[in-house]
């Protein structure tokens, strides 16, 4: 038997790889992906980085997180 946690995590999972597996659109993956993230681990603000080989790092998707501070990690 697994414990709570392991169950929990599974399912959060789980349910990531079922949001790959049915949307198309990239940032709505993303935005679907932070928010179970953020919600298994138990935190209140998160974001994904993407970088480009030519333009470096840049924030694809954030919650919880002021715009302002968005802008300056851009």
């Amino acid at each position: 038997m697994l414990p709570d946690f392991r169950v929990r995590q599974r399912d959060y999972l789980l349910e990531i790889l079922r949001a790959i597996t049915q949307e198309l659109d990239l940032d709505k993956v993303l935005a679907r992906i932070l928010h179970i993230s953020i919600e298994m681990m138990a935190g209140q603000a998160g974001l994904i980085a993407l970088r480009d080989v030519q333009k470096g790092w840049s924030v694809a998707v954030s919650q919880g997180i002021p715009a302002a501070f968005i802008q300056k990690l851009d």
